[in-house]
């Protein structure tokens, strides 16, 4: 009950209290009247008048219990209002700072030549732009071989040793897709038979993100970012990922087109 409620009990309460008062001194002075029916109606006439009291102060009551309960849901839904514009307002913030901190991880990218220097770049950017939220691993396609191969990984242990170094089931369905993929949870995602999934990972991954790595005509590899926690990853994180393995893409094409030519000029030679 209410302060307001209370307040209005109290104040009907003291009426009652003065009006059975002043009735019962009127009835004093019937009673030595000797006039025993006009104290009976007085009495009649008092319990009329609180319970009509009464109804009225369950009315006012109720109504005031409705009042409070409207207020409360305007409060929520006020707060739930403010708390999905601070969530959208802190989602737009996040992804301001990140396509900013890419530009520069995009100016890294170009600063060299060298394949293996520019995979150790786009792991170690990769990593930093998604806070250190997961391990990465760049593995470029091998043609000849038809496989795939660790040009470099950055790790959240270092302790810890990339044994897939030819990818997992999940590489490989991005592999066949030539499309990213998010798996919030490895153990249960209806895409991949748990069992397989069960052999394939040796490092107890639970959220993974893959975008490949790919120009128009031709398939590089894959950007990978990995998680032992589920539900690590987001749409989207997986939308950012994507646009990273794209501009990493056109790096390591420049870069293996670089090595190719070196070759053959050293052949030619």
């Amino acid at each position: 009950m209410t302060k307001t409620q209370k307040r209005q009990l109290f104040k009907q309460a003291l009426f009652s209290f003065l009006f059975f008062i002043t009735l019962h001194v009127i009835s004093v002075f019937i009673l030595f009247k000797n006039s025993a029916l006009f104290v009976f109606i007085g009495y009649f006439f008092a319990l009329i008048v609180l319970i009509f009291m009464q109804v009225r102060m369950k009315k006012r009551i109720n109504i005031l219990t409705i009042k409070k309960q409207d207020l409360i849901e305007k409060i929520n839904i006020l707060d739930d209002s403010i708390r999905k514009e601070s969530s959208l307002a802190l989602a737009l913030n996040k992804k301001n700072s990140r396509y900013s901190l890419l530009k520069k991880a995009l100016d890294r990218f170009n600063q060299s030549l060298d394949l293996v220097q520019v995979g150790k770049t786009i792991a170690e950017e990769t990593f930093d732009l998604f806070a250190q939220s997961g391990s990465v691993i760049v593995y470029l396609f091998n043609h000849d071989r038809n496989y795939l191969e660790v040009l470099f990984s950055k790790k959240i242990n270092p302790e810890i040793i990339v044994k897939e170094k030819h990818g997992d089931i999940f590489d490989e369905w991005v592999l066949r897709h030539n499309q990213a993929l998010l798996v919030k949870d490895t153990n249960n995602d209806f895409r991949f038979d748990s069992e397989l999934v069960k052999n394939s990972i040796s490092c107890q991954a639970r959220s993974i993100m893959i975008a490949p790595l790919a120009t128009a005509d031709r398939f590089i590899g894959i950007l990978r970012i990995e998680s032992s926690q589920n539900d690590k990853f987001l749409p989207d994180d997986l939308r950012f990922l994507s646009t990273i393995s794209n501009l990493a893409s056109i790096s390591l094409d420049l870069d293996d087109l670089a090595l190719h030519l070196g070759q053959d000029g050293v052949a030619s030679a």
